[in-house]
């Protein structure tokens, strides 16, 4: 893939304006975690906030990989494995690549620190009403809004369920799982269903470390075009 932006903006401005005269708001999604490796699973996810939300125009959405100190952390508490950055930011590109509306934004990635979720939603908010301002497209800022996906277990560990806590973002996207189950207080979530059956991120990475390429659970789960990549990359993971 040809080298991109850490936070690319293509497809948002081509997005808005085909929905320039929608009277819709027009919505940035943002999610932020490991995607270790990133699976179907998390497209779906943000495809899902987008069938149910249809009174939106959904002009953009970022996947953020999370800085390497924080995936080795997560990993090592899992007694699990990390791929380095390069590796997922590249996954994630090649998964979204056709995609009209999702993106990688690499700038979490990249930092020499670790920036937790609100200063990641800040930093691609502020960066793209940047370029908004500056574009042709700059009247349709005041329809703009910025949300942030995630799944229940993360609303109720950060405390996202307090609307007090959702200084950092217009709204909280909440992808079910079934049975889970989860009652909106106030209007600050928006809750839509997710996928049905579980998925095993620690099955998918320990699938890949092994290189059983051919086993149906990761033809099911990975996208062909990360599959096919992490497989001629031969990837190495790292032991924590």
């Amino acid at each position: 893939l040809e080298p991109e932006e850490e936070i690319p903006l293509k497809k948002f401005f081509n997005n808005l304006e085909k929905t320039q005269t929608s009277e819709k708001e027009k919505v940035v999604l943002v999610s932020t975690g490991s995607y270790c490796p990133l699976h179907k699973k998390h497209i779906e996810s943000f495809e899902a906030a987008r069938a149910s939300l249809s009174n939106y125009d959904f002009v953009a959405g970022f996947i953020s990989p999370s800085h390497e100190s924080y995936v080795n952390f997560k990993m090592r508490m899992a007694n699990s494995c990390a791929i380095n950055k390069e590796m997922r930011i590249q996954s994630i590109r090649l998964a979204v690549r056709d995609s009209d509306w999702l993106c990688c934004s690499s700038w979490e990635s990249n930092q020499s620190y670790f920036a937790d979720y609100p200063a990641v939603v800040d930093r691609i908010r502020k960066y793209v009403l940047s370029k908004l301002r500056e574009s042709k497209w700059s009247h349709l800022e005041k329809k703009l809004r910025f949300m942030y996906i995630c799944g229940s277990d993360h609303v109720f560990k950060t405390g996202l369920d307090r609307p007090s806590n959702n200084n950092f973002c217009d709204k909280i996207v909440v992808v079910l799982r079934p049975p889970e189950h989860l009652q909106p207080v106030g209007n600050h979530l928006l809750v839509v269903p997710g996928f049905e059956k579980p998925v095993s991120s620690t099955l998918v990475r320990n699938l890949v470390k092994k290189g059983d390429w051919d086993n149906p659970y990761l033809l099911d789960l990975l996208p062909k075009e990360v599959l096919d990549y992490l497989k001629g990359e031969n990837v190495k993971f790292r032991d924590n």
